[in-house]
């Protein structure tokens, strides 16, 4: 029941902040990617978020920009106290921005770069139930958009049929669609987590992104 919830959290909480849904304010959504009925010239992301049947050279990639993920590099676990996500991407150092929903709840902003590619982050702790003795059971969604739809695009099949095929060989995470876009959202719990967990799901969504993107990318261009 509780991978099953988690699943549908990632889809309407992870999709939602990444894409600008309804679960994020108005202010909040000045800095995520906007719809327009014609694809703009530039993504509104610093990311290269794919516009359908707009073909863009590859963007320079800018090292000082965001935060540097080296994958191994071990980090010291948090100690004390409850663990929350706030916490552990303090304690992992990392630059982030927090934007706040219309519930309540914060999303944190994560830019980071591996090899000199950037990918944002967009992190969410959500509450998934509570044990017997009423301590909650929370977890980390990590996503990242991948697509930017126009306001007056419609899903085509090959483009599920991508990301199908795309989510069947794939061990961690997996891609999402919405009516706003395409994201790749990576998933774990807090409980047991430490600084390392959330730099090995950060690098994680990095390369899922990248290479969902390569998947759907032929296919958005030619619509």
């Amino acid at each position: 029941m509780i991978l099953s919830s988690i699943n549908r959290l990632t889809c309407v909480v992870a999709l939602a902040v990444m894409l600008g849904g309804t679960m994020v304010s108005s202010s909040a959504q000045d800095d995520l990617p906007k719809t327009k009925k014609k694809a703009p010239s530039k993504a509104d992301s610093d990311d290269d978020v794919i516009i359908p049947g707009k073909k863009k050279a590859p963007p320079k990639a800018d090292p000082d920009e965001g935060e540097v993920i080296v994958p191994g590099k071990k980090t010291k676990a948090p100690t004390g106290g409850i663990r929350s996500l706030e916490s552990l991407i303090k304690q992992a150092n990392l630059q982030y921005e927090t934007v706040e929903g219309q519930n309540g709840g914060v999303t944190y902003k994560i830019a980071i770069t591996v090899q000199s590619q950037k990918t944002t982050v967009f992190a969410n702790e959500v509450v998934m139930g509570k044990l017997a003795d009423g301590t909650e059971v929370r977890a980390v969604v990590l996503g990242a958009p991948v697509a930017l739809f126009p306001t007056d695009y419609r899903s085509t099949p090959p483009l599920y049929k991508a990301i199908s095929e795309f989510n069947n060989a794939v061990v961690f995470g997996k891609g999402l669609v919405s009516p706003q876009g395409v994201g790749f959202v990576c998933p774990f719990w807090l409980r047991n987590a430490d600084t390392q967990t959330l730099l090995d799901n950060l690098f994680i969504v990095h390369l899922g992104r990248l290479e969902l993107k390569k998947r759907v990318q032929p296919i958005m261009e030619e619509e």
